[in-house]
């Protein structure tokens, strides 16, 4: 019994911290307005991988602006509303 009443309670302070989860339909919509939002952007996969290359990065300067993200993403499409 002693058991069962410290995985209850543990059960009931995770549940009370996690809110109220989304629903399934509430994600499914949120991914599509995301990617109505992003289409035509520059994959995030494609900027976190030329970011974070040590051999050739894409951006190489530790500051980052708008103006400097369109430059070194230009060869790849990017536009204002991408680099903001």
């Amino acid at each position: 019994n002693m058991l069962y009443c410290i995985v209850f309670d543990s059960y009931a302070f995770v549940k009370t911290r996690a809110g109220a989860p989304l629903t399934l339909y509430a994600q499914i919509r949120d991914a599509a307005a995301t990617a109505r939002e992003t289409r035509g952007f520059v994959n995030l996969y494609t900027l976190i991988v030329q970011l974070e290359d040590d051999d050739f990065p894409a951006h190489p300067s530790e500051i980052v602006t708008t103006r400097s993200l369109k430059r070194a993403f230009e060869h790849d499409g990017m536009t204002r509303a991408n680099a903001e």
